[in-house]
């Protein structure tokens, strides 16, 4: 997995949420969506509720973590 996850593969957003320990989501919807890296920082919270069909929870923890990881990279452009 690159350090940038502007560069990671949809494998990568995939072992990247398989690894969060706050949410129990199924990444299949990743796959046939075929997220990746760019397209998961472009994600906002509205997409992962009604594209990708998120409850609310799991939804509002999977958004925090997209925000950290903008954070991480300094995007400001997904803000």
């Amino acid at each position: 997995m690159a350090n940038d996850p502007r560069r990671w593969s949809n494998r990568d957003v995939m072992d990247f949420i398989l690894g969060l320990s706050c949410c129990d989501i199924n990444v299949d919807v990743f796959r046939k969506e075929q997220i990746d890296g760019e397209a998961f920082l472009a994600l906002s919270q509205k997409d992962i509720l009604s594209i990708l069909k998120f409850k609310m929870g799991p939804a509002v923890k999977l958004y925090n973590s997209i925000v950290l990881l903008r954070q991480r990279v300094g995007e400001k452009r997904y803000v």
